[in-house]
């Protein structure tokens, strides 16, 4: 009696099912742990926290893709399921919420239907041109910060790429982005420093600035040292690219930047005058650039990424002074000639 035999393409096509099969068992296995890890809280960060705010109008379903966003839970479906089923979801309180990263689905859902612990905050305009010193001042005024503690945070390791050495003399100049915040009143002085220190960052990733710098030779943090200087001397941002071309033109032929901003820069701020007298201009320090070369060592101000911009494509130009009039115009020179000029017609 002769055995049927046996189909080997059968059997590897049962074989390729069967692998299958299990591969799959083992995925939705995976999801279905991983799932209920999030909901059960298994995730928990002991010690990372985020900010969510709940506004009028929130739901369960905004509520999760602030947490999925945040960090906070993975899957917004799911959550918003469990939501669906509990009570507190119906009762969710306008405010923010501090939540540790990986909380438990009911943990998140009970906080936040309780009344949100209140921090007292504070809103401040820091205006483009302001110094670090100007910057603490403002903080200081606003209740935040110690003077002893701002002094520490100087020397942070912050995120920034670009930061010169800890220890450098006038190190975060030109990196606190002028902007307006919104602030807790406790925050550390390091933590506000770090904010505006990432939005700084933000900022010069979304003007693709390092790729700009790049293409006119320069480094990123030269070009924030002449835009500090473009802020300070420039009036309308209209000008910044002309006014850029100016001092890019100096630079050019060696000729020294002569600006007034830099040498007042290191003076005590009771001391300086809208022009620097004879003698300040004859003191001989690195931020006085009638008497050395290039640019000073550090930024002067905290800048717009306007001026940061500028200072890497400047306006095409042979312009080498300018001057700027009561009115707010910017008036450009060729020669000295003409600069002597459009100051006694402007400015006496």
């Amino acid at each position: 009696m002769r055995r049927a035999r046996r189909n080997p393409a059968k059997i590897i096509i049962l074989s390729v099912i069967l692998i299958l099969i299990l591969a799959l068992i083992a995925v939705v296995a995976f999801f279905v742990k991983d799932i209920s890890d999030d909901i059960e809280g298994n995730h928990l960060s002991a010690n990372e926290y985020v900010t969510i705010e709940v506004v009028s109008g929130d739901t369960p379903t905004t509520l999760s893709e602030k947490l999925v966003e945040a960090g906070v839970i993975k899957y917004a479906p799911v959550f918003r399921i469990v939501a669906s089923m509990d009570d507190a979801a119906r009762n969710l309180q306008i405010g923010e919420y501090e939540l540790r990263i990986g909380e438990a689905y009911e943990t998140i859902l009970f906080l936040l239907s309780q009344s949100p612990t209140y921090r007292p905050s504070v809103r401040i305009t820091f205006p483009e041109g302001y110094e670090v010193s100007d910057i603490v001042a403002l903080f200081l005024k606003n209740g935040i910060g110690t003077e002893a503690g701002f002094a520490a945070a100087m020397d942070y390791a912050y995120d920034c790429a670009f930061l010169p050495a800890v220890g450098t003399e006038n190190r975060l100049e030109g990196f606190l982005y002028p902007d307006t915040y919104d602030f807790y009143k406790d925050e550390t002085e390091v933590q506000v420093f770090a904010r505006m220190i990432a939005n700084f960052n933000r900022k010069i990733a979304n003007a693709k600035l390092e790729e700009k710098a790049t293409a006119a030779g320069v480094s990123v943090y030269d070009a924030l040292i002449l835009g500090s200087i473009i802020q300070k001397e420039g009036g309308k941002i209209s000008d910044y690219a002309m006014i850029s071309s100016v001092f890019n033109n100096r630079i050019k032929i060696g000729m020294k930047l002569q600006s007034d901003a830099c040498v007042s820069y290191p003076i005590p701020k009771a001391e300086r005058l809208p022009s620097c007298t004879a003698e300040q201009l004859k003191t001989d320090t690195p931020y006085n650039v009638y008497l050395h070369e290039g640019l000073p060592p550090t930024p002067i101000c905290c800048c717009s990424i306007e001026a940061i911009v500028s200072s890497c494509q400047p306006a095409e130009s042979e312009y080498l002074y300018f001057i700027g009039t009561p009115d707010g115009q910017t008036i450009f020179a060729k020669t000295y000639e003409e600069h002597v000029n459009n100051v006694n017609k402007y400015l006496k």
